[in-house]
């Protein structure tokens, strides 16, 4: 990742040296430096896993800010399901778009938790808010990190996956039909629909989410047992990897097929 920073080894060498003692002191040095060399102040680290390490984060980057970005847990079962990023049980594979929605309950759950933590240091904001108020979303945003973020300037600046979405649904970008909000609606049949709400929909609705069907459908034993064990099962697999050296085998791993 080093490679694509833009910057000469020989200019941070000195720096990394003598003031990193951590892995946050090493972030905080070799983010600040990049966005030095841009004319900049400020730098994000982006990802859904740091949901997962916020305590961690804080504890290694004291003045660490964090934004929130909430989605609609069915646009994202969707987008995970398509992709075969969540990998179901052995015998519960024609449940795979129950899984990546349960996958997607568990890590927002905890993210709210530990965010809410963090007292001010701590921004939720929806995803559908970006796209529909981007102003006002974007004005909160801007107060929260006491910097301004200007619409229309981003608009004319896109670069990377602003300028083009890095997205599942690639067919929509090609014919000019690009809609990343609801996009269940029409994707999804009634009956996948109706499965992933008695999964996800009591949690859906407590972050202000309407849906689809008027009542959630009483789950069956076996959408019941997926409830109960997926969590915990996700949890576990967080653990290992954080803590044995299979998460770091893995990481390696994730390493050498980005070079």
């Amino acid at each position: 990742m080093y490679r694509v920073s833009g910057l000469e080894r020989d200019s941070i060498r000195e720096r990394i040296l003598n003031e990193c003692h951590s892995r946050g002191d090493f972030l905080r040095i070799l983010m600040g430096e990049v966005a030095r060399s841009q004319g900049l102040n400020r730098w994000a680290v982006w990802g859904p896993d740091n949901l997962l390490c916020m305590a961690s984060i804080k504890a290694e980057i004291p003045d660490a800010l964090f934004i929130h970005v909430i989605r609609d847990g069915r646009d994202v079962a969707l987008s995970m399901y398509r992709e075969g990023w969540i990998a179901p049980f052995p015998w519960d594979r024609k449940r795979g778009l129950l899984a990546a929605g349960l996958h997607w309950k568990w890590k927002v759950e905890h993210g709210i938790r530990s965010g809410r933590r963090l007292g001010p240091d701590y921004l939720e904001v929806y995803f559908e808010d970006l796209v529909a108020k981007p102003e006002d979303t974007l004005a909160r945003i801007s107060g929260f990190i006491a910097s301004d973020l200007d619409p229309s300037q981003i608009r004319q600046r896109s670069v990377g996956t602003l300028a083009t979405p890095n997205s599942t649904f690639q067919e929509e970008i090609l014919v000019n039909n690009f809609q990343p909000v609801e996009r269940w609606r029409h994707i999804l049949s009634a009956a996948e629909v109706k499965t992933l709400e008695c999964g996800i929909g009591p949690f859906l609705q407590r972050l202000g989410y309407t849906l689809a069907c008027r009542e959630i459908a009483q789950p069956s034993f076996q959408q019941s047992l997926s409830q109960l064990l997926y969590p915990r099962y996700f949890s576990a697999k967080q653990w290992l990897k954080l803590h044995t050296i299979c998460g770091r085998m893995i990481s390696v791993e994730r390493l050498e097929l980005t070079q």
